[in-house]
């Protein structure tokens, strides 16, 4: 048993320093009116964790600390007993709070936590309630209860509020389960609506696959019979490449073995020239005759190479000099010729001197001058424009221009390439995510679940223009509006605007007809504009920043008196305006809460705005299709132009080496006309200046014929002879100068044949000395000659073979500039045949899997052409309609298992609902059994009547009131609402330590619950309470000296000015009490 043994005071309330020790189990506790006595019950309270300050009568914190304090503290010591009274344990528990709020637990010294104490208590049979705290006014509220009130005191002993709370938790979980199953059944039926939109799009996908695969399987066995042949082809010009490649090898290989052995046979040379010089330096006379010998075949030879020259000059001269015959004989017969020509000239110049005078004559020889220059410079011209043309020296520039046009060409094919390949990447990209989107639109359109009635209005809107359409159509608005005009319109956003009643019917009928449902309608002609509508500028004055709510959306105009009606006077506002004011306007929120006369609406709504973006999700859908449309068709675009260019590249890079060698050809003849093209250069400006001095010239000529008026026959026939003297002086001084030039050539030759064969006589006596010298000196040397001799003869022979294996060095080297030519032609061939091959195998490789088709190129080709006409017919199809069909029919059967589970789940929650309603009613009934029992044997021991309680519905008991009905001896009832005052107070008493008795605790607190009974029904009260505390202790705090009397023992409480002071004495009598209490 649990008991209290001491209460430790400090700066808690009235008391500043206060012990009470409790040596009893029947403690009475009193004093005034004010003097403090309550505040132990508070004490008590306050230490076993009540947190509610009204429950120990403060307003706030600072209420519980003494005035002359800054904190307060209030300690409990428990004793803990067996059944034979021997004390087993002692309990310290310390509750400190200070000023600003901050709290702290002990137990036995140690820091703990309310929570911990609670329990500690509760392990002890003690929980702080009503059931044994009585506060002052508890026994008048329980006097003051109704029927149903009393009942639910029998709920909270016998703990039905456990069963209530865990039927509130599976009442929440079975609506959980069937909000679960409902959103499930609404999923479903969203879902199978998809699924069959989807299945269609998933039969086309199919065959449009079907006719894919075909198309694939034709496309990639002609791509593998053109890569068998390209690489037939390839394996062809590697296999000859590869032999060029080993011949030039091969080739290699002896140019470097010959310069091997040249190097060896020059190491020789050096070693036997090292010899020589070896010997020259240890002989001075061989030496010497090794300069001598060398200098005379050093004469020898430059004797022979003067021989060749003499013999060629002779040639050259003896042409010469034929040729000179030539030009001589050519010359005398224009020299004749020109004299004739000129002597008819000068006599018709003569007559034209007479008749022209002197001017005429200076222009005529200026103007023959002239004329003998211009056919000079033309000839000049044509001559070496000629020569030009027949050396192919002209073409260079033009060539080169071209290679270098080719070049910057393939740059631009590459910068061009990278950019489609950027782009092709770029849709390759963009496809999918188009594709994306249309998917995310078409599951939103499939979610929106648009009604058919609408479909019908905006098919018959095509066709019919006095269909405007519904106001969530008409109008526009901030996104930041939706939730309120959502919340306000409600199903009026999908009220359908039309020009007339006559509309309006005509489209009911066709509604009616296909049996689509039922919409409103708005006919503009028949209606009128609402009082009090927009107008101004929004602001309504009686309410300070609300807007009306039709000022802020937009529309055509010729809607305004539909939009007036269905939006009225709402403004929209915000909620502590809304609150202010309810009840006098029609507000809303932008939240979407909704303020109408009388009623408030909010929460969360799918809302009729749904249904308004389903048209442009619609319209958004084709555009998205419009787009990937066109995105496939420029990524075809894209790889087509790739290809082109591709094949552009390869061809320009074969033009370019071929052109290099032409090049290369054309160079060569490049600096021979360089010099010929400077000459045209000057003699074509001299022409086009001697032209313009010959056109002046001509007309001052024809000025004076005019003036002189001379016979036309005689200037043809002086312009003829002129002409002709030109010919032929031109002719006369080509010949001349011809004839100049062989004259000077033969005479050049001549000179060089004299200084010829002077030199060759030096030479001879020059060879002739150093023979004779050199014999002179070999025949000292006789015992060396041999020795000499051999080696000389070792380096002539060394020499020659030198010689041979350069000619042959030469002809590898020869034939090795063949070789490469050959490998850089076929090296073009075979890059162009791998572009082509790397092409069609990287297609190939891009198609991953296909089935060879037999057929001929032809009937693969007629294949493709049949693929492509079936695909376009489809028209674009969603390539992964199949596998999201299959997702999506696989998400169908797990909702629908999904909610055989929750039926399954709902079942088990109702049984157990059952379960606990079962157990509640059996619990409740035993507790209401045995409070009955002890409340009719507290009543036998206080009145001679029979007193029993009773439920109004025992059938229903959490439905019925519980009611105290009393039988007199002489048999006659009473309810206990019949009862005096003092005699309800008792009732409710015997009702309360009833309860206490079917629920013991180990201690009570009672603070005045004796207040409203009379002396003899005080003294029944404290003889049962006597009786009680053989097994319990009680705290009573009253006035009443019957109560004080019975007690084992009685604290005195008193207010002085120091707070308040106690007084604790053991008492037998009421008088006793009296007397001490008249005393302080």
């Amino acid at each position: 048993m649990l008991r209290i043994t001491k209460l430790v005071l400090r700066g808690f309330k009235s008391f500043k320093k206060v012990d009470i020790h409790f040596n009893c189990n029947y403690m009475a506790i009193a004093g005034p009116n004010g003097s403090g006595k309550s505040n132990i019950a508070d004490a008590l309270r306050f230490v076993f964790g009540e947190m509610s300050l009204r429950s120990i009568r403060a307003r706030k914190i600072r209420d519980l600390i003494n005035i002359n304090s800054s904190k307060a503290s209030v300690t409990v010591y428990l004793s803990v007993e067996d059944s034979e009274g021997k004390l087993i344990e002692t309990i310290e528990i310390r509750r400190a709070i200070r000023e600003d709020g901050k709290m702290l637990y002990r137990y036995n010294g140690d820091r703990t936590t309310r929570s911990q104490v609670r329990d500690l208590l509760a392990k002890h049979g003690f929980t702080l309630g009503a059931h044994n705290v009585i506060a002052q006014g508890k026994v008048q509220r329980l006097i003051d209860m109704n029927a149903r009130e009393r009942r639910e005191l029998i709920e909270e002993v016998a703990g039905i509020a456990e069963y209530e709370k865990k039927k509130e938790e599976a009442m929440g979980e079975l609506a959980k389960v069937e909000q679960k199953i409902s959103e499930a059944n609404v999923l479903l039926g969203e879902r199978e609506g998809y699924l069959k939109e989807l299945e269609k799009e998933k039969i086309a996908a199919e065959r449009y696959l079907e006719f894919s695969k075909r198309m694939k399987d034709a496309r990639a066995t002609l791509l593998k019979r053109e890569v068998t042949v390209l690489e037939t082809n390839f394996e062809k010009n590697c296999t000859e490449l590869a032999k060029l490649q080993q011949a030039d090898g091969e080739a290699k290989k002896e140019i470097a073995d010959i310069e091997e052995i040249i190097k060896g046979l020059e190491a020789e040379k050096t070693k036997l020239v090292d010899k020589l010089n070896a010997w020259s330096l240890r002989d001075k006379d061989a030496r010497q005759l090794g300069e001598m010998r060398s200098r005379a075949e050093t004469c020898g030879v430059l004797l022979a190479e003067k021989e060749k020259e003499l013999t060629e000059l002779d040639a050259r001269i003896k042409s010469l000099t034929g040729a000179g015959t030539e030009l001589d004989v050519q010359a005398a017969q224009a020299g004749a010729d020109y004299s004739s020509t000129r002597a008819k000239f000068e006599q018709l110049k003569l007559t034209m001197r007479g008749a022209s005078g002197e001017a005429a004559k200076l222009l005529i020889d200026r103007k023959i001058a002239l004329e003998v220059d211009k056919g000079r410079h033309e000839e000049i011209i044509s001559r070496g424009g000629e020569a030009l043309e027949g050396s192919g020296a002209g073409g260079h520039e033009g060539k080169r221009k071209e290679f270098e046009g080719m070049k910057r060409d393939i740059i631009d094919v590459d910068k061009q390439l990278d950019d489609m390949f950027r782009q092709e990447r770029e849709y390759a990209k963009q496809i999918p995510e188009i594709e994306k989107k249309m998917l995310s639109i078409r599951e939103k359109l499939a979610n929106a679940s648009y009604p058919e009635v609408f479909k019908v209005i905006d098919e018959l809107k095509q066709s019919n223009n006095g269909i405007y359409g519904r106001i969530a159509e008409l109008i526009e608005f901030e996104g930041n509006y939706l939730n309120a005009i959502d919340a306000a319109l409600g199903n009026r956003l999908n009220y359908i605007v039309v020009d007339d009643v006559d509309t309006a019917q005509e489209t009911i009928g066709t509604i009616k007809k296909r049996c689509t449902g039922r919409v409103t309608f708005i006919p503009l002609s028949d209606i009128s504009s609402r009082a009090g509508a927009s107008g101004g500028s929004g602001l309504n004055p009686e309410l300070k920043g609300s807007r009306k709510l039709i000022d802020l959306i937009s529309f055509e105009k010729k809607y305004q008196k539909a939009m007036e009606l269905v939006f009225g006077d709402t403004l929209l506002v915000d909620a502590a305006t809304a609150k202010q004011n309810f009840g006098k306007h029609r507000m809303v929120t932008l939240q979407g809460e909704l303020y109408e006369r009388g009623f408030i609406t909010g929460g969360t709504t799918r809302g009729a705005m749904k249904f308004a973006d389903a048209g442009k999700l619609a319209e958004e859908e084709k555009q998205l299709q419009k787009e990937r449309t066109d995105a496939y068709a420029a990524l075809e675009h894209i790889r087509m132009e790739m290809g082109r260019l591709r094949k552009a590249k390869i061809t320009a890079e074969v033009r370019m080496k071929s052109m290099e060698i032409e090049i290369d050809s054309i160079m060569g003849k490049a600096d021979e006309a360089a010099a010929l093209r400077k000459r045209i250069s000057e003699s074509t400006a001299h022409l086009a200046k001697i032209t313009s001095e010959l056109e002046e010239c001509n007309g001052s000529i024809g000025k004076l014929d005019e003036q002189k008026k001379l016979d036309e026959g005689i200037v043809a026939q002086f312009n003829e002879l002129g002409t002709r003297v030109k010919v032929l002086e031109n002719d006369l001084a080509h010949l001349n100068e011809a004839l100049k030039f062989n004259r000077a050539e033969q005479n050049s030759m001549k000179n060089a044949r004299a200084k010829a064969l002077e030199a060759m006589k030096k030479l001879e006596k020059d060879k002739e000395t150093w023979l004779s010298e050199a014999a002179q000196l070999e025949e000292k040397l006789s015992e060396t000659r041999k020795d000499m001799d051999k080696l000389f003869q070792q380096n002539k022979e060394l020499e020659a073979t030198l010689t041979l294996h350069g000619v042959k060095l030469g002809k590898f080297r020869y034939e090795r500039e063949l070789l490469s030519k050959k490998q850089t032609e076929l090296s073009i061939a075979r890059a162009s045949c791998e572009t082509r091959l790397v092409d069609m195998k990287t297609e190939l490789q891009g198609i991953t899997e296909f089935e060879e088709i037999e057929g001929s190129k032809e009937e693969l080709s007629a294949i493709l052409k049949q693929c492509e006409t079936e695909m376009n017919a489809l028209g674009q199809v969603n390539p992964k309609a199949p596998q999201l069909y299959d997702e999506k029919a696989k998400s169908v059967v797990e909702i629908r298992e999904k909610i055989d589970k929750l039926a399954s789940e709902k079942s088990a929650v109702l049984a157990m609902i059952q379960e606990i309603d079962e157990k509640k009613y059996d619990i409740f009934m035993n507790a209401f059994m045995a409070i009955n029992d002890k409340f009719q044997e507290l009543c036998t021991r206080i009145f001679s009547d029979k007193c029993h309680l009773m439920l109004d519905k025992p059938m229903r008991p959490f439905e019925s009131g519980l009611q105290i009905k009393v039988v007199q001896p002489d048999g006659k009832e009473r309810m206990v609402e019949m009862f005096s005052g003092g005699e309800k107070a008792l009732m409710a008493l015997l009702l309360i330590f009833s309860i206490q008795l079917v629920k013991p605790s180990p201690f009570y607190i009672i603070d005045e619950g004796d207040a409203a009974l009379d002396k003899e029904n005080s003294k029944r009260f404290a003889e049962l309470l006597v009786q009680l505390a053989e097994r319990s202790q009680f705290v009573v705090i009253t006035h009443n000296d019957t109560l004080i009397a019975k007690a084992m023992a009685a604290i005195g409480v008193s207010k002085t000015s120091l707070g308040s002071k106690i007084v604790s004495l053991e008492l037998t009598t009421a008088q006793t009490l009296t007397t001490v209490t008249r005393k302080q």
